[in-house]
């Protein structure tokens, strides 16, 4: 299996598939960041919406990092269910999620499908660093660049 599963036979397994139609999927594919003492309110509006398991990692920064998050203890909740509504739910469900991740003092990190405008991209993310980690991981023509794909290349 790990001989399969590099990313070169990922990349090349995702430049095989045929891409899906526009418009957001009823998946609901997040990893949001927030300080250690706030996730409970988070997590219980998530849970009041949605079934499954969620995924609650412990996370101790102590220097900068790619998410820019300040140093100190924070819990990644990742979220990897489908909502059971319709794309307007899903659509709702996200950016009632943003803003209460944002109340929260958290912020949401980038995942495999990215549904958010690309002006919010470009505000949040260091758009030089992530143009060298998609050319370091031989991404750039596996994958759309993410500011073309949320303006509706693919």
């Amino acid at each position: 299996l790990a001989d399969f599963a590099t990313a070169a036979n990922l990349y090349r397994l995702r430049r095989s598939r045929q891409h899906r139609k526009p418009g957001p999927s009823p998946r609901i594919v997040q990893d949001c960041m927030l300080p250690h003492d706030r996730v409970s309110s988070v997590l219980g509006w998530v849970r009041s919406h949605l079934e499954g398991p969620i995924w609650l990692l412990p996370i101790l920064t102590r220097t900068e990092n790619p998410f820019g998050l300040q140093p100190g203890r924070w819990i990644n909740l990742g979220i990897y269910l489908r909502h059971p509504g319709s794309h307007d739910g899903v659509t709702a469900f996200r950016e009632e999620l943003e803003r209460r991740v944002v109340a929260a003092g958290g912020r949401k990190t980038l995942h495999a499908e990215v549904v958010d405008p690309a002006a919010y991209l470009e505000q949040t993310v260091d758009m030089a660093e992530y143009r060298q980690l998609r050319h370091r991981f031989a991404a750039d023509d596996a994958f759309p660049d993410l500011v073309a794909k949320l303006n509706g290349a693919h």
